[in-house]
């Protein structure tokens, strides 16, 4: 599975954290059950070997909603992602992810 295969429409984008000495950036999620749910459940997408990472959000009260997860190009292990939010959207690149309950 590849991340722009998560079913996220209209998730909600709680909090990112950032380590920047494993490379790895966390996006504290609550996403759908599953794609006929209006029901969200918190999670934890864990990116690895994140560079690049970009925010292009304008102001915004509240938690941001994810419309889609895009995938952009792809280069050996690397992937270009961009998250498309209500907020703005966020471009990275990465070379895995995992998902996590929270």
């Amino acid at each position: 599975m590849t991340l722009d295969e998560v079913y996220v429409h209209d998730a909600r984008l709680c909090a990112v954290h950032e380590n920047c000495e494993t490379q790895t950036l966390i996006l504290d999620v609550d996403l759908p059950a599953n794609e006929w749910s209006d029901k969200l459940v918190p999670k934890r997408i864990i990116l690895r070997e994140v560079y690049g990472y970009r925010v292009d959000d304008s102001p915004f009260v509240g938690l941001p909603a994810i419309l889609a997860i895009d995938k952009l190009e792809q280069a050996d292990r690397w992937t270009k992602y961009r998250i498309g939010t209500n907020a703005g959207e966020r471009t990275l690149y990465t070379s895995g992810f995992s998902i996590e309950d929270r």
